[in-house]
């Protein structure tokens, strides 16, 4: 006989923020090298070269690498990679109410 598993609203809410959080994640693509929280810092340098910008507090740098005219701050703490900051998707385009806009529909 088959073995059923139980699903609710816990699993659905387990799930979503899995998804959630997976999600925030950015990445830094330099040429054909992906650079994620977790890389060191010497995989940093490997992969995009000395940053465009930097500054140091105690253990924690931040660095500002500038690709195709986009600005990403990577967090380095204890030469870790602890955040990525990319650019916004959503500066690319204009809502699709904005005034002066016509709704496609």
């Amino acid at each position: 006989m088959p073995t059923r598993i139980k699903t609710g609203p816990g699993l659905a809410l387990m799930v979503g923020f899995a998804m959630s959080t997976q999600a925030a994640s950015a990445a830094l693509r330099c040429g054909t090298e992906l650079i994620l929280e977790g890389d060191t810092k010497q995989a940093l340098l490997d992969a995009c070269g000395e940053p465009d910008e930097g500054s140091s507090a105690m253990h924690t740098d931040v660095w500002i690498y500038r690709i195709d005219g986009e600005e990403y701050r990577v967090h380095l703490l204890n030469e870790t990679v602890e955040r990525i900051d990319a650019p916004e998707m959503s500066k690319e385009a204009p809502p699709p109410d904005s005034p002066g806009e016509s709704p496609q529909r």
